[in-house]
């Protein structure tokens, strides 16, 4: 059954729910708000599934763009999915406050007081879990090629799928076909996720498995593809399948979740996880100085000594139309643009926006993975015209979503971002490199990857 607390917070209401299910391992932790005229607050479970993968209310009246991602819900095999559901809740920069302490008064500790005990719960489950795979209890599957982990330790976006673009790329420009396996977090049925459409479009030609069962969805690229080497979407908490490379990505803005798991932070697991990775790469590093990466990089050489070091930034490339046509940053740059974001961390693009000289008068917020509908357009091409804006620009991963060159009368456009090494690229590809030697001898002998679990070793 589920436990729900209530606290009165000026007009709102706030709930928070705490699910754990010890007989399948599932756990989901709800912070939400609605409104104190709304009476429909119980969360519906849905039916056939046996466990709570959806949750949602229906009452919800608070508008979309105040809509915050914060719903965990996962199986036993899953525990640290990022969040997917959308329930009325902060913005995402307001909830960061919160979990930060940057947001002061009695209500504001009061709920950082209550996410803390829901945090022990969470915390618990995740180590269980974790015991068993590393203690043997838990099957872990390899397939019969390499594969290369990108993950993140925290809630929200740190760039990965830049850097999985990158990687595909190199073993493309090395002769080495690669696929794509991810999960498809927000991918409604029988379709891609926006993450996917935004790799295809970058990367044309490249197979992209998406499945909740990693294993199978390796199996079926390798199938259906004949690749020599997959590259997993944040997938360093899915441990059912053996991976070759292990690489975390960490936000400099945000490394290490506030110092705690989800809810009272952004982590998906404790801090020590990170003993599991071969190599951490810091995202937009040129948001901190010198000595705070010399202190971060302390802090995870604690955790993680055997791990190798790398620092990134992204850098924008340009703009790009929904119809693909480019223009140069200096198009925009010093002009009056409107900009919009359903990423993990929005922040991050607004700042990278305001690096390369594009101040927005205007910046709307969405859920991550949100599903733009012709009313949330409507309302940006009214706001866009009110504001007298240039031109409005989003994230590519959210333009692959709207099928639209202009937003009413203001055109609409997309910041392309690449990623620059300030430090790491050299031992990464190394690490790369150490995977292509077996490769190169199976196709001597004439042998393509198999769906088998035959062990793939780079030795």
């Amino acid at each position: 059954m589920p436990i729900l607390r209530r606290a009165t917070v000026g007009r709102r209401s706030l709930l928070f729910c705490v699910l754990v299910r010890a007989t399948k391992g599932t756990v989901a932790c709800i912070p939400f708000t609605v409104r104190n005229e709304t009476t429909n607050t119980s969360p519906k479970r849905k039916r056939g599934t046996g466990l709570w993968p959806s949750l949602a209310l229906r009452a919800s009246v608070v508008p979309s763009h105040l809509q915050y991602n914060a719903v965990q819900a996962v199986d036993a095999d899953d525990i640290h999915a990022a969040p997917y559901m959308r329930l009325s809740f902060f913005p995402s920069s307001s909830f960061h406050d919160l979990l930060s302490g940057r947001r002061k008064g009695l209500a504001a500790s009061l709920l950082r007081a209550g996410l803390g005990l829901a945090e022990i719960p969470y915390t618990w489950a995740v180590r269980r879990r974790n015991l068993r795979y590393d203690r043997g209890r838990a099957a872990i599957h390899r397939v019969a090629v390499p594969v290369v982990s990108v993950g993140n330790l925290t809630l929200g976006g740190t760039g990965k799928t830049p850097l999985v673009r990158w990687i595909v790329q190199w073993f493309l420009d090395r002769g080495v076909s690669a696929a794509i396996v991810s999960r498809g977090y927000g991918a409604r049925q029988g379709t891609e996720n926006d993450e996917a459409l935004e790799l295809r479009a970058e990367l044309p030609g490249v197979g992209h498995v998406q499945n909740p069962d990693r294993v199978a969805a390796a199996r079926e690229a390798i199938e259906r593809f004949g690749c020599q080497a997959i590259v997993l979407d944040d997938a360093f908490q899915h441990r059912r399948l053996a991976r070759d490379l292990d690489l975390v990505l960490l936000d400099a803005s945000e490394p290490l979740g506030f110092q705690h798991v989800f809810p009272r932070g952004t982590l998906r697991e404790p801090v020590d996880g990170l003993r599991r990775a071969d190599m951490v790469l810091f995202s937009r590093v040129d948001l901190i100085d010198a000595a705070q990466r010399d202190w971060l990089r302390g802090q995870v050489a604690r955790y993680a000594p055997q791990a190798a070091w790398g620092e990134l930034v992204h850098a924008p490339r340009g703009f790009v139309s929904r119809q693909g046509l480019q223009q140069p940053i200096a198009s925009l740059a010093g002009r009056r643009i409107a900009a919009f974001a359903g990423i993990g961390y929005p922040a991050g693009f607004r700042h990278t926006l305001e690096s390369c000289g594009c101040r927005p008068v205007a910046f709307w917020e969405f859920p991550d993975h949100h599903a733009y509908t012709p009313a949330d357009l409507a309302s940006l091409a009214a706001r866009a015209k009110e504001l007298d804006a240039a031109a409005v620009v989003s994230t590519r991963k959210d333009l692959v979503k709207i099928d639209a060159e202009r937003l009413g009368d203001v055109p609409l456009w997309a910041l392309k971002i690449g990623l620059d090494f300030l430090s790491g690229q050299e031992p990464l590809e190394q690490r790369l490199s150490a995977l292509l030697s077996p490769l190169i001898l199976r196709e001597r002998a004439g042998v393509r990857g198999t769906t088998s679990d035959e062990p793939y070793s780079a030795e």
